[in-house]
């Protein structure tokens, strides 16, 4: 096996692992601000229109890429 079918092997694998777990982080923060919004007694927050919806996934989601994008990953290197 070529070290260069390795090294693609390990990307693809880390790239698939960043998106999922970015992906499960927010959708819990999803459910966690509706539970919060809901128990707190804010108006429409157990509302499940589609437009509550759509606000409910936008904020963790964007606070995520926010965060994740302000790292400078450039001194990251992959040693095989």
């Amino acid at each position: 096996m070529s070290p260069y079918t390795v090294e693609t092997a390990v990307r693809v694998f880390s790239f698939f692992a960043v998106v999922t777990s970015f992906l499960g982080v927010g959708l819990g923060c999803v459910d966690f601000f509706a539970d919060v919004l809901k128990s707190a007694g804010v108006k429409g927050a157990g509302d499940e229109s589609p437009g509550n919806k759509a606000k409910g996934r936008l904020l963790p989601m964007v606070g995520g890429l926010l965060i994740s994008s302000t790292r400078d990953s450039t001194d990251v290197e992959l040693r095989v």
